[in-house]
C-alpha cells in the first residue's frame, strides 16, 4: 500500500491502516468513513476558486492602479497621485485578498444525500451539477 499511496497523485489512507500506509499517504483520514473524501474534494476545489479570485482582483487592480500611482495619466489630467496616498492605495489590492480569503471560514461542506445523488449519476452529468459556493454560505 505505502508503495502505491507514494506514487500516487494524490495517496489516501484511512487513520486505522497500517503505520507506513499512514507516512505515504499526502492525506490521511481520520474516521473510517469515506464521506469524508467528498468533503475534501469539495473544499479543495472552493480554496481554488478563491486563490484563482484572489490573483483576479491582484491583477485588475494593478493593471489599472499601478500606473495611476505612477502619472501615466499626469499629460492629460495634470494631477499627480501623491506618493503617500500611492502607498496608502495598495490597501485597496490587500484588503479585499485578506477578505476572500477569510471568507472561507463560512465554508459548509455538501451534504451527504447530495453526494449521493451526485454518485449516482452517469459521468457526463456530473459536470453539470453546480456546487455550492462561498457566496451561498455567507
Amino acid at each position: 500500500d505505502s508503495v502505491s499511496l507514494s506514487q500516487a497523485d494524490v495517496g489516501v489512507a484511512i487513520g486505522c491502516g497500517a503505520d507506513i500506509a499512514v507516512e505515504a499517504a499526502d492525506l490521511v483520514m481520520i474516521n473510517d468513513s469515506l464521506h469524508g473524501l467528498t468533503t475534501y474534494l469539495h473544499l479543495s476545489r472552493v480554496v481554488m476558486r478563491v486563490i484563482k479570485l484572489n490573483f483576479l482582483w491582484g491583477l485588475v487592480y494593478n493593471i489599472f492602479a499601478v500606473p495611476f500611482s505612477a502619472g501615466v495619466l499626469f499629460p492629460f489630467i495634470h494631477w499627480a497621485m501623491p506618493p503617500s496616498v500611492a502607498g496608502l492605495s495598495e490597501i485597496f489590492s490587500s484588503l479585499p485578498v485578506i477578505v476572500f480569503s477569510l471568507m472561507l471560514t463560512f465554508y459548509r461542506p455538501p451534504t451527504y444525500a447530495s453526494a449521493r445523488v451526485i454518485a449516482k449519476m452517469p459521468p457526463m452529468e456530473r459536470l453539470d451539477v453546480v456546487e455550492p459556493t462561498i457566496e451561498s454560505a455567507v
